[in-house]
């Protein structure tokens, strides 16, 4: 008998097997649809008890999917540990108060709002630097103007920007 139609008549009780390791029958059907994948790729002929093989092999897919939950977990924690703040052993939340959020957006307007006033060259330059993160020489060949003149276009914008932003 093929290890395949082994499967297939005993579904049904590796479902309820695995139900009752998981908990759910939803995870106890992922396992069997995963014991299928395994098998279905398999020469069986060679297999003296197709049906413990079936279990073993279910057991091995529950055992990584543990270990892949433990992996993430252990991932989770190393993340949140370096990327989280503590104060007397409880995380805290480190993100800016509303009020600073919203000055922080108000000065953001500001600063689009002064750029909007500069001169169509000067305004672009400073887009492609400090907004698309553009070298000056990148601007230059965008703009198709010297790295010289990137440069003076930076400085007037920046004093322009320093001048309204105070």
């Amino acid at each position: 008998m093929s290890l395949v139609t082994t499967y297939l008549e005993k579904r049904g009780a590796l479902i309820g097997f695995f139900t009752s390791r998981t908990g759910s029958v939803d995870d106890a059907e992922d396992v069997v649809q995963e014991i299928y994948a395994k098998i279905s790729k398999l020469d069986s002929d060679e297999i003296q008890n197709p049906v413990a093989y079936l279990y073993r092999v279910g057991m091995n897919v529950l055992l990584d999917r543990k270990r892949a939950t433990m992996r993430r977990n252990r991932l989770e924690a190393s993340y949140s540990e370096t990327n989280s703040t503590y104060r007397n052993g409880e995380q805290i939340d480190d993100s800016p108060d509303m009020e600073t959020h919203l000055t922080s957006r108000q000065m953001f307007a500001r600063l689009l709002e002064a750029t909007a006033q500069m001169p169509p060259k000067r305004q672009r330059v400073f887009r492609l630097h400090k907004l698309d993160g553009l070298t000056h020489v990148e601007v230059a060949k965008e703009l198709n103007i010297s790295r010289s003149a990137v440069e003076k276009h930076m400085i007037l914008a920046l004093r322009d920007l320093s001048a309204v932003m105070k």
